[in-house]
């Protein structure tokens, strides 16, 4: 794609990576070999974390950490009815009262003090509905920030 935008249309092209290992293998060394050849023709490279830069495009790459836009629609405040049909779809919040919105394909569970686990609504209602919540909603690595989320939550 690159050498297509940079020949017919004339821009500058720029590969962004999000993905990578801290070190270099024989596999991960193959693997950027065999992608050389495609990456040759843009002009930088984009990684998310720097050990993930092999050492064939030292000198050609740039890092950007991952961010979240904070005017992105995802963001956006919602409103008592969305707030309420979310949490009941996803069955973090009890309803009595029928919803327009469909439960979930696979509802909250909530670890329970026998080590089993349960409907998010079970022993009780978490009364989320009710009381501020800080939540991270990511997968569990380093770059996502769970440490300093932690942290925080220790000095609240």
């Amino acid at each position: 794609m690159g050498a297509i935008i940079k020949k017919e249309l004339g821009v500058r092209a720029i590969w962004r990576s999000h993905i990578g290992l801290r070190e270099e293998t024989r596999a991960t060394q193959e693997a950027w070999e065999f992608l050389m050849p495609w990456l040759g023709a843009y002009d930088r490279t984009v990684f998310s974390l720097g050990e993930y830069v092999p050492s064939l495009l030292s000198g050609r790459a740039d890092i950007i950490y991952p961010t979240v836009e904070p005017l992105d629609h995802k963001n956006r405040e919602l409103s008592i009815h969305e707030l309420t049909c979310t949490l009941t779809s996803a069955a973090l919040a009890a309803s009595t009262r029928p919803s327009l919105n469909p439960s979930f394909d696979a509802p909250a569970l909530r670890l329970q003090r026998d080590g089993s686990f349960a409907p998010a609504t079970q022993p009780e209602d978490l009364g989320l509905l009710f009381r501020p919540i800080v939540t991270q909603i990511s997968r569990w690595d380093h770059l996502k920030g769970f440490v300093p989320l932690l942290q925080g939550f220790s000095l609240s």
